[in-house]
């Protein structure tokens, strides 16, 4: 195993760390999405019932 001084590795995680929470944001906003969306959905189906 090569010997990395820590400033590199700190900025090396930090900016893996970034990319993941941007993927993990992008992800939860999505999953939000769907869920504002089914709950539309259902009121729509639920209104038109009657």
């Amino acid at each position: 195993m090569e010997f990395v001084p820590y400033d590199q590795f700190k900025k090396k995680l930090n900016s893996l760390l970034k990319k993941d929470l941007a993927k993990f944001k992008k992800q939860l906003g999505l999953t939000v999405r769907l869920n504002e969306l089914s709950e539309e959905t259902y009121n729509i189906l639920n209104n038109n019932m009657f």
